[in-house]
This record gives structure tokens, C-alpha cells and sequence, in this order.
């Protein structure tokens, strides 16, 4: 059963086109939306060693995760910046082939946001 929820998340998201496809989370069972969670949790928390295991429990893979997954309305990688998660952020884009200066510009312009809002 386990291999058929994967394999569905897999087939909704390449169909979907969008980043929402985990925001309602009502559509699928208590265990797999918990590993959500726990992505989005250890992706805020930059802790390498838990994001790595909450995305090995998932049985999802980066990409999918990057594409897919919404932490507070806002992609996975997005979201680590905005919690100035660095090592989480450069270890996504990493996995998924998105520019280390594209991740570093983002990091920087959010703690320049942070030192001005003070």
C-alpha cells in the first residue's frame, strides 16, 4: 500500500504542474502527511542529518520534494531560506541542480531583509 501512495504522490505532482499539490493535506493519510511535516520541521531547523532522514522516510526524492512539497505556502528550498536554514538550502539545491549563487543571492537578500527590519 505504501508503494502505491508513493507512486500516486509521484504521478499527482508531474500531472499537477504546480507547487500546491501537498496544500490540502485532508487527501491523504495521517503517516504520510506526518513525514511531510517532518521535512518542512528539519528543513527550518538546518539540521542535515534529520532532513536527510525525513526525506528518506518519506521515500520521496529531492526533486520530487523541491517541486512539490509547500511549508507555510512556500516551496521547500524557499522556506529553508526564509529560516536562514544555509546548509539546508545549499544541500537542496545540491540535490536538485538549482545554482548555489542563485541559493547565496536569495540567503544574503533574506538576512539583509532581516538586519533592516530590525
Amino acid at each position: 500500500m505504501k508503494t502505491s501512495i508513493k507512486l500516486a504522490m509521484t504521478l499527482a505532482i508531474a500531472l499537477s504542474g504546480t507547487s500546491t499539490v501537498f496544500a490540502n493535506s485532508a487527501n491523504y493519510p495521517a503517516y504520510f502527511e506526518k513525514s511531510l511535516v517532518n521535512i518542512c520541521k528539519a528543513a527550518k531547523d538546518n539540521n542535515l542529518v534529520k532532513f536527510k532522514r525525513a526525506v528518506k522516510e518519506s521515500g520521496l526524492n529531492y526533486r520530487t520534494i523541491e517541486n512539490g512539497l509547500v511549508c507555510n505556502n512556500l516551496n521547500v528550498l524557499d522556506f529553508a531560506i526564509e529560516n536562514s536554514a544555509k546548509n539546508t538550502a545549499l544541500y537542496l539545491a545540491q540535490k536538485t541542480d538549482i545554482s548555489k549563487r542563485v541559493v547565496l543571492a536569495k540567503l544574503n537578500k533574506s538576512d539583509n531583509k532581516m538586519t533592516v527590519g530590525e
